[in-house]
């Protein structure tokens, strides 16, 4: 009697969606193998690049996806395909363990389990839900799940000398949103050359940038607490940029923590080009960045230098009371951003959190001496955590230097349907 054959299944997955899986399997081990071997995982981009090139964009795509929304694999949401749904229930339940999903579905802070409702409980980490509603009460904590489940759009800030393209952004006059970068690919490609003068940042971060500029217009959308802004305030705002006088002094700004570009770029547009703004950050790759982003942008008022965590170096303390404004885009959880960087919230350490508002505090008490009298110092983070983004200010403002400033601007923007979440405090040093 011959063997019998193993029973095949009549759907075979193809080459491609086999290895596509098995691509999307090994990012998935690598970031979580890494948290439950105690190892620091991998930053997503750094993942994205060791996969096989012909697969990247595809889990690229999905990785982020599941890790905003893990139910969606355990309920057997279509991710790719319909053949393909056996197998990635299968790619769940390994990557990710039974006890896991236990742990996130049950919660021990009994002020949490109204979260039920909002039906968010497993796309978060317990611990996280517990801040979340200890912050800002239940209701808010699972308002705020929900936003941060949603797949992120994509904004582009347009420069003053063009005019925006549709579909308008309602909070800054000069963005303009899409629903992903295919599309905005798509629109820049058409533009051909004067695609150059649109910039990719989020429309939340470009209000950030027009509040250090003009607290008086855009400070009256920041709230008491996350989330959108009333229809009111967004109605009552003007319909282009205010324009400071050729007559009026250039300024000069620090930035702090000033990144690859976004922010510092806004900050030149909204100058015209005009003044000086000088852009701190720890990181040389980013300052690198920044200066070629600045020199395709044309804007020639930016100047970059490496700095340590600790502070301004002897060479910068030495502007002592002679800058415009200071900007401290402070190191934080990332809490407001967690829809473009949704493995943040599975892995953050207690330890990395306790540090944080020492960190800021820091920054806040290093760099506001550089503020020249009736100058701003202004301190955003991308969280709404109150420890970061309300205690470091207090803390600041309780010392004998931070009795020389004045509470303009300080509140909450977003995360909402399209902006990302940020805080922001702008403080008026007194005249002298």
């Amino acid at each position: 009697m011959k063997p019998r054959r193993p029973r095949q299944s009549p759907i075979q997955p193809s080459p491609r969606r086999a290895t596509l899986e098995s691509e999307f399997l090994h990012a998935w081990k690598e970031l979580f193998g890494a948290y439950a071997e105690g190892r620091r995982p991998p930053h997503l981009d750094a993942l994205f690049s060791k996969l096989d090139r012909e697969f990247r964009g595809g889990v690229a795509r999905t990785l982020p996806q599941v890790l905003r929304r893990p139910s969606l694999v355990f309920e057997g949401v279509e991710i790719w395909s319909e053949e393909a749904r056996d197998r990635w229930m299968e790619l769940g339940k390994e990557a990710w363990s039974a006890a896991r999903r236990a742990e996130l579905s049950s919660q021990a802070n009994p002020d949490t389990r109204g979260l039920a409702s909002f039906g968010v409980r497993e796309d978060f980490p317990s611990e996280l839900l517990d801040a979340w509603a200890e912050d800002w009460g239940v209701q808010t904590a699972g308002e705020l799940c929900a936003e941060l489940r949603k797949d992120p759009g994509v904004h582009v800030r347009c420069v003053r000398a063009v005019q925006p393209r549709e579909p308008r952004g309602e909070l800054s006059p000069r963005a303009i949103c899409f629903g992903g970068f295919a599309e905005v690919g798509r629109a820049l490609e058409d533009l051909g050359e004067l695609g150059k003068q649109y910039v990719i940042q989020d429309q939340g971060s470009q209000v950030l940038a027009w509040t250090a500029l003009w607290p008086e217009v855009y400070g009256k959308l920041w709230g008491s607490k996350p989330g959108a802004p009333a229809a009111e305030l967004i109605d009552a705002l003007p319909a282009d940029l205010p324009v400071f006088s050729p007559k009026a002094s250039a300024q000069t700004w620090i930035e702090v923590c000033a990144g690859a570009g976004g922010r510092p770029l806004a900050l030149a547009d909204g100058l015209g080009n005009r003044g000086r703004i000088y852009a701190y950050d720890v990181s040389e790759k980013r300052l690198l960045a920044l200066k070629r982003r600045a020199r395709e942008a044309g804007y020639t008022c930016i100047q970059t230098a490496r700095v340590d965590e600790e502070g301004p170096p002897p060479a910068i303390a030495k502007r002592s009371a002679s800058a415009d404004g200071v900007w401290i885009d402070a190191p934080c959880s990332g809490w407001g951003v967690l829809r473009r960087t949704p493995d943040v919230k599975w892995f953050q350490s207690e330890e990395e959190l306790a540090r944080l508002p020492e960190v800021q505090f820091k920054l806040l008490a290093g760099y506001a001496g550089l503020v020249k009298p009736g100058g701003k110092l202004v301190y955003s983070t991308c969280t709404f955590r109150r420890a970061e983004a309300e205690v470091p200010v207090a803390r600041f403002l309780a010392t004998e230097l931070g009795r020389e400033f004045a509470v303009e601007v300080q509140g909450y923007l977003g995360p909402g349907e399209e902006m990302d979440g940020f805080s922001v405090a702008v403080l008026r040093r007194k005249p002298s």
